[in-house]
């Protein structure tokens, strides 16, 4: 185990009305941190919530908030990317389907140095029932074809939510995407800048509060691949 006390990690919330998990993803983050190494920081980036997300962040005492005038994940992440310094970045949905517990394995790969960018992969690990529909299933694995296809390097969940970087790799990636296609936009960066990208399994669980994803954002992605990649 490589453990770096001096670093500082942050974990980074996208938000768009997230009132009925924000609060117990940061309760489960900040128990999680304390037996950690490293010092962690729980960072909000919330695009024009307009429940209390933000306001159960602020009650809740979170290191950082970053709001935005304008919607898109897209646009939130690369507005941290340019804001933050840490020396590593995870982006994690707070939603309750991705498991806060797998980013300390996540950081220890950073660690090693054998990385630039870790991915939590959900058709690695397991699937609680109902927590991926089959046809979004079946459109996930559609893009990791084509992403592996197009861009000549093997991905087993591209569009997996959580996800970390050393600084590296979130300070030299030019986020284009706007909205829900930012994953896979990132993870063409990466691959066009030369970044080494490793996959570990993660646990996926059924979702808490109402999905903002539909089936048109798989044709979105698709589109954002290919344009990316000429």
């Amino acid at each position: 185990v490589v453990y770096m006390p001096n670093k500082s990690v942050a974990i980074l919330l996208p938000t768009y009305n997230e009132e009925q998990s924000i609060g117990k993803s940061i309760d489960q983050i900040r128990e999680l941190s304390k037996g950690q190494a490293e010092t962690w920081r729980i960072v909000l980036v919330d695009s024009c919530s307009t429940d209390k997300t933000v306001s159960i962040a602020k009650e809740k005492g979170i290191d950082q908030i970053i709001e935005l005038s304008i919607r898109g994940k897209g646009i939130a992440l690369k507005k941290a990317f340019e804001d933050l310094n840490d020396d590593y970045v995870f982006q994690i949905d707070c939603d309750m389907t991705y498991p806060i517990e797998s980013i300390p394995g996540m950081v220890e790969k950073l660690n090693t140095g054998s990385c630039d960018l870790v991915i939590g992969s959900r058709f690695r690990g397991k699937m609680e029932p109902d927590a991926m529909k089959s046809v979004n299933k079946i459109g996930n694995m559609m893009l990791n074809i084509i992403a592996s296809t197009l861009y000549l390097h093997p991905i087993s969940d591209g569009c997996s939510c959580l996800c970390g970087f050393n600084k590296k790799a979130y300070k030299s990636i030019n986020v284009t995407a706007v909205h829900f296609e930012v994953e896979c936009d990132m993870f063409a960066e990466a691959v066009k800048r030369g970044l080494r990208i490793c996959e570990v399994p993660i646990d996926y669980r059924k979702r808490e509060g109402q999905t903002k994803l539909s089936i048109k954002y798989g044709f979105i992605d698709s589109w954002h691949l290919l344009k990316k990649r000429f």
